[in-house]
């Protein structure tokens, strides 16, 4: 792979990954430039474990996705589909925060993401214009104060990977 760069075909080389233990055994071959990777204020699991940091001061550019956990982090307890109940007691406790804040779910999530140590870019998605202004909106206003979302108790796997979310 570093050929590739040595040659000039490729400026970056980067993965993407869900879980520290596939970080773990890509860091085991290589070094990627680049890597991209999921946090949010429920799925705290590679802040927690120091990955995003320790990619950082390596020199690796950290991209984080899922800020909303697929949408999940905008929905209201109460209207999660049977197969994302167990999610309930912890959207709750992350949308009361964010109340105490005076803070929108978005803004939240947006202010968990962003000043999360080691991030150089959050991605999101959005499907329309005005999703993108709410999201540009909500960036605008999110601020470091996000002080007890770091103290969110980190919910099971099956709640934070949605390759275990099971439609029913």
């Amino acid at each position: 792979m570093g050929e590739q760069k040595s040659l000039g075909r490729v400026r970056a080389i980067g993965v993407s990954v869900y879980d520290a233990e596939q970080l773990d055994r890509v860091l085991e071959f290589f070094v990627p430039d680049l890597v991209q990777l999921p946090a949010n204020a429920l799925d705290q699991r590679l802040v927690r474990s120091g990955h995003i940091r320790a990619l950082a001061a390596a020199g690796v550019e950290v991209h984080v996705r899922s800020v909303f956990l697929q949408g999940l982090l905008l929905m209201d307890a109460e209207a999660l589909p049977s197969h994302l109940s167990t999610a309930s007691p912890y959207l709750s406790a992350f949308r009361a925060s964010a109340e105490r804040q005076g803070l929108s779910p978005m803004t939240a999530a947006l202010s968990f993401a962003r000043y999360i140590e080691g991030v150089a870019v959050v991605l999101v998605g959005v499907n329309t214009d005005a999703e993108l202004r709410q999201v540009l909106a909500s960036w605008d206003a999110a601020g470091p104060q996000v002080d007890d979302l770091e103290l969110l108790r980190q919910p099971p796997d099956a709640v934070v990977d949605p390759r275990q979310w099971r439609s029913q």
